[in-house]
Parts: structure tokens; C-alpha cells; sequence
């Protein structure tokens, strides 16, 4: 492969005129507004009958949070399972006005959804290793922590069977918060971003899987995901484009480094 330049100019044109979700998730009703975090992200049920958690289009976290968090989910569905489902949701006129945060009223518009995981817990220490399918599970979030330079890494685990969800990712993406940058992207394209989590009894059979799979996701796929991002959400094409590069770039050191755990 030449260099990080010649692959940036390869994508230069390949996400262009994006156009909103053709078969769209609409907010159905909301159920609960938000009671923790900073977003805002409120509980709903979508117009496919399932419950999500919306993170709306005039959230408080401001940036490019919307887009990043739905890329990154994609991107994790790519990898394997452990990461929650989502999709934009349309917000039309009728909720205009409902407080998904007391001051704080609904606008119409594309906002991100999360598919709702029945009853978790949520915390910050990737842990219960050796719970229902987890050793699979974790291998998915190393890869996808590095892959998509991960940051605020948040966790959801059922009370049942004590499986690891992924959720929130709007701080992934360098340098690191609501509003990643293309010289941020250019700068650290090549560098590892192995989070500090304990590694030990990781399934083997899934490392050797994962690290396939993220050294062999086409270009395709990656542009498919870029291309479907609303156009309404605060991110341009041409940053898109070498978001793209960056992620085509690295999948070849993040399999490398995940087998090397």
C-alpha cells in the first residue's frame, strides 16, 4: 500500500451527496426523559415496536457526537456482537416541543438512536469476563477501541446473564471528544490505541476471527456506513471521506495488534 496521502486521495470523492435514511425509524412516543448523563438521550419506543434510547438533534453535547456514535455502532456490528444496535431516528413536528430534559424542548429532526437492552446496570470497568458469552464479546471491543480510537468507553451488563453491551460512543475518534478534527485523523492514523483493559482469557478461536474480520472489512462497507449518515448531522463529506481512509488505513496494525494480545 503507498502512503496514508495517496489512500486519503482515493476516498477523496467517495462519500458525496448524502441523502436521508430511505426506510427510516420514526419516534413513535417518548417514554421517559433523560435522568443521567450529559446528552440528554431520552427513552422512546421507534415505529418498529422496539424501545431505543435517542440521543435528539439539539442534544447537549454538541459536535459531531451524532454521526461518530452511529458510525462507531456500525462499525462494531461489522466486527461481531457486543455492541448496541443503532439507527437515526426521524423526530417529526408533532413532538416538537416535548422535554426530553426539564428546559430543554424536543426540535424536529434526525436524531441517533440505541437499541434499549433489558434490564442492565451500567458501569466503567470492562469486567464479568467470564460471563454468559463475554470472552467473545470483550475481543469485539478491543478490536473496535482501537479500530475506531476510542475514548469515554461505557458499558451496559445485563442483571440476567451478565452480557456486555457497548453503548455511547460519541467521544470515540482522536483527538478524543465531541468534535474530531481531519489533521486529528491525518495525525494519528498510525498510531496504536490498545486501551489498558485486562486481556487475559479472551477467547482465542474469537481473537483469530475478530482480527480477520477487521483485517478484511472492504472498502465498501466502510463507505456504505459514511454514506448513510444523515445530512443534517454537523459533519461534511470531505470529512467523511478521510474518516474513512483513517479507518481503511488502520485495519491491517489493529488485526496485528489484537492477535498480539
Amino acid at each position: 500500500m503507498n502512503g496514508f496521502g495517496d489512500l486519503e486521495a482515493e476516498w477523496s470523492a467517495l462519500v458525496s451527496n448524502r441523502a436521508d435514511p430511505t426506510n427510516p425509524l420514526f419516534l413513535q412516543m417518548p417514554m421517559a426523559p433523560s435522568t443521567s448523563g450529559g446528552s440528554g438521550s431520552f427513552r422512546a419506543l421507534g415505529s418498529d415496536g422496539h424501545e431505543w434510547f435517542v440521543k435528539p438533534p439539539n442534544h447537549n453535547q454538541g459536535g459531531k457526537v451524532l454521526a461518530t456514535e452511529y458510525i462507531v455502532g456500525r462499525l462494531g456490528a461489522l466486527l461481531g456482537h457486543g455492541v448496541c444496535a443503532v439507527r437515526p431516528m426521524r423526530i417529526d413536528a408533532s413532538f416538537v416541543g416535548w422535554e426530553f430534559q426539564p428546559m430543554h424542548p424536543l426540535v424536529e429532526g434526525w436524531g441517533n438512536a440505541s437499541l434499549a437492552v433489558p434490564s442492565v446496570v451500567e458501569e466503567r470497568v470492562l469486567d464479568h469476563r467470564t460471563e454468559d458469552d463475554n470472552r467473545v464479546r470483550h475481543t469485539t471491543l478491543f478490536a473496535l477501541y482501537d479500530w475506531a480510537w476510542g475514548g469515554d468507553a461505557q458499558w451496559l451488563y445485563r442483571t440476567d446473564d451478565g452480557s456486555t453491551h457497548s453503548h455511547d460512543h460519541g467521544w470515540y475518534f482522536p483527538p478524543e471528544g465531541a468534535d474530531w478534527t481531519v489533521d486529528e485523523l491525518r495525525a494519528c492514523h498510525d498510531l496504536p490505541r490498545l486501551p489498558g483493559w485486562d486481556a487475559m482469557n479472551l477467547d482465542r478461536g474469537a481473537v483469530a476471527t475478530v482480527s480477520d474480520r477487521v483485517l478484511n472489512v472492504g472498502r465498501e462497507e466502510i463507505r456504505s456506513i459514511l454514506q448513510s449518515v444523515p445530512p443534517a448531522w454537523p459533519v461534511s463529506d470531505v470529512e467523511l471521506c478521510v474518516l474513512g481512509a483513517f479507518l481503511e488505513w488502520r485495519r491491517t496494525s489493529v488485526a496485528a495488534q489484537l492477535t498480539a494480545l
